[in-house]
């Protein structure tokens, strides 16, 4: 099969350098008192930084032109008004980076500034009112087009504009009989939203920095609701010679990434005919560095030859197991962990299905060729000697009205005990995501045992545990209770401990590396067996990205590890089972190794169980019987560290930040 290899073109740089001395605002008052009347300078994207780019490549637009239609507004949008370049009281310079208009404001802006200019005036909102261009922005509708904003800052003379581009950019060529082409990613990410609302950020200082956040905020009675494809309909630019561009809004911070790669689908009297998709990650995030903003351009070039006739995929019929009758895990949410209650004898050959959407949400996870389970374990030292002991069949199912995949799976005859991943790839076997089918010996239940003052509802037994930790005096705690273990931040779960003699970990049937480099979230998902191991004791992340507090939240995230229904809990110093040591009940026996909180007879039970040291060379459990981290979702101020709860087997306990490379216990909450 060809790819499409695709280079990245020159990045466009604006670089809005603006002195810090103060001026003073010269505006003359129209005869009538009614407004302003000034004239303005309109600065082109990076027509003033030496280090720009031109900002749509060499064949793209570069500069201002005569019949360009500036949106030009004060406080409030309905004194607007529409400035058509090369009228008269126009000028654009001859290198087309200047032009200048002037206007009469009626309402001007009275903060930091006096007008917002829009371009190109035929991508604002339609029906706008007095209300929705307030001070400071303006509002797009959906286009496909090249937006423009500025404004002009009163610190810097009140009569320059420096424009800022709001959209990264793909560009091709193509030739064919087409006349609509719609563009997507493959992982259902939002490109785009029916409504954009701009908003500045000027910081001040030596430099100040001008860059818009584009979000998609609903004002009064507008919707903004997220698009996941562009679609450009009469379109005539199939002839091998245009260059065709789709143009992507940034969202708040400049983050634009398909992390499926994107297709662009070719259409001919509303039948789709041709299609070309890449499955790489394509990253189009912007640089909003101290004193610039950098859009991204990707130029794919002449795409003809990788154009593949489209084939309208026949539903991978599920017939074995069958879909059919098939009971929906996700009936109450999407999640990345779903529960299948082993002890209850009416699911042996029972069929469940969820749709294959990344955790909570509705992102999909992109074209699934196959579907597999990736590993087993019965929380032993002895593996499955297959996956099918524990789950007997997985196949997918294309909902093709709905457009979306379904993960369905079987259960043997004769159930057993114990946790399996279920994986979806490609077509090149890669792993686009991954479930955790989590198997207890006996129904899960939940309760606050008595630590109300949180206000946290607590699982009975630890993620990944099959039965209840007890807290006897008389023997150890069962190592079926333990659990899996879980890097802070991450999805997908390894393996736990085997038991309290030895180090040794879980056996699986499948292999994991505990010794992998750093990496990228992205790369995470499709490498959910391979532990990180920062191999120094100053690491602290397992990741290359920034900020990680955003992987796991009070709220359930795409990376929440918990079921449908849970959370992982938010740290409250001093509450519940935050009090540590001086909370209701707390006790700890080193002898059998557990701790317990709340109020007689009903505990939370935890087995001291270590802990998976990534800050080691090669990761590993230490610290079993002596310690055990109890992880929040909550991320302290340093990247890379966050809340947990620790307790000592001396009886000790304490509510610190621990690093995120290290894997600990994870005790879900009802959201």
């Amino acid at each position: 099969m060809k790819k499409v290899y695709m280079i990245l073109a020159a990045a466009l740089a604006a670089a809005m350098t603006l002195s810090c001395e103060k001026k003073e605002v010269l505006i003359e008052e129209s005869a009538n008192q009614e407004g302003i009347t000034q004239t303005f300078t309109c600065v082109f994207p990076g027509a003033d930084d030496p280090d720009s780019k031109v900002t749509l490549g060499t064949d793209g637009k570069i500069g201002w032109e005569v019949g360009d239609e500036l949106f030009v507004h004060g406080k409030n949008g309905k004194n607007a008004v529409v400035v058509t370049l090369g009228d008269p009281g126009t000028t654009i310079s001859a290198d087309k980076k200047t032009a200048t208009f002037t206007a009469t404001i009626s309402d001007p802006c009275t903060y930091s500034s006096t007008i917002f200019v829009a371009y190109p005036a035929s991508a604002i909102k339609d029906n706008w009112s007095s209300n929705q261009y307030l001070y400071w922005s303006n509002r797009f509708k959906e286009t496909n087009a090249l937006l423009l904003s500025g404004y002009n800052d009163t610190q810097d003379g009140g009569t320059t504009i420096r424009f800022i581009n709001l959209c990264a950019s793909i560009s091709f060529k193509v030739d064919g009989d087409f006349d609509q082409y719609v563009f997507k990613g493959n992982s259902g990410e939002t490109v785009g939203y029916s409504t954009y609302t701009v908003r500045f950020n000027n910081n001040g200082g030596d430099k100040k920095r001008y860059y818009a956040y584009v979000s998609g905020e609903s004002w009064c009675d507008n919707t903004a609701d997220p698009l996941t494809s562009i679609s450009v309909t009469g379109w005539t630019g199939a002839d091998g010679s245009t260059v065709n561009r789709v143009f992507l809004p940034y969202g708040d911070g400049g983050s634009m990434s398909f992390t499926g790669g994107f297709t662009i689908q070719f259409y001919k009297a509303g039948a789709l005919v041709k299609q070309v998709s890449t499955s790489k990650v394509v990253n189009l995030s912007a640089d909003t560095s101290s004193d610039k903003y950098t859009a991204k351009c990707l130029d794919l070039g002449d795409i003809t030859p990788y154009l593949k006739d489209y084939v309208a995929p026949s539903s991978h019929d599920a017939t074995t197991p069958a879909i059919t009758g098939a009971t929906a895990l996700d009936g109450s949410g999407s999640a990345n962990c779903y529960i299948v209650n082993a002890g209850d004898d009416s699911n042996a050959n029972k069929v469940f299905k969820f749709k294959a959407y990344k955790g909570k949400g509705t992102t999909k996870v992109g074209t699934i060729n196959s579907v597999s389970v990736l590993w087993a374990t019965y929380n032993t030292s002895t593996a499955p000697s297959a996956t099918t002991e524990l789950i007997a069949e997985v196949d997918y199912d294309k909902q093709e009205a709905n457009d979306y995949y379904e993960i369905c799976f079987k259960m043997p005859s004769a159930l057993k005990a114990g946790n399996a991943v279920i994986a979806a790839k490609d077509a090149a076997d890669n792993i686009l995501w991954t479930w955790h089918i989590w198997m207890p010996s006996s129904e899960i239940t939940s309760s606050d045992y008595g630590l109300s003052d949180a206000g946290q509802t607590f699982m009975d037994r630890n993620l990944g545990a099959l039965v209840v930790a007890e807290a006897s005096a008389d023997s150890d705690v069962n190592s079926s209770s333990f659990g899996l273990f879980y890097a802070w931040g991450r999805k997908d779960p390894f393996p736990g401990l085997c038991n309290l003699s030895s180090s040794s970990l879980i056996a699986t049937t499948g292999s994991f590396i505990m010794n992998g480099a750093v990496m990228s979230v992205a790369d995470s998902y499709a490498a959910p067996m391979t532990m990180v191991a920062t191999g120094a004791d100053a690491n602290y992340t397992w990741t290359t990205d920034t900020p990680t507090s955003v992987l796991w939240g009070s709220s359930k995230t795409m990376n929440d590890p918990c079921p449908p229904g849970y959370v992982v809990p938010e740290f409250k110093n001093g509450k519940g089972l935050w009090a540590g040591a001086s909370g209701a009940g707390f006790e700890v026996n080193e002898t059998h190794k557990w701790f317990k909180m709340g109020v007689s007879p009903n505990y939370i039970v935890f087995p001291i169980v270590g802990y998976i040291d990534g800050n080691l060379a090669t990761a590993a459990n230490v610290n079993r019987g002596s310690r055990v981290y109890v992880w929040s979702s909550t991320a302290t101020s340093t990247d890379g560290l966050s809340y947990n709860l620790r307790v000592n087997k001396d009886g000790t306990s304490s509510n610190e930040w621990q690093r995120q490379a290290r894997a600990g216990s994870v005790r879900c909450v009802a959201e």
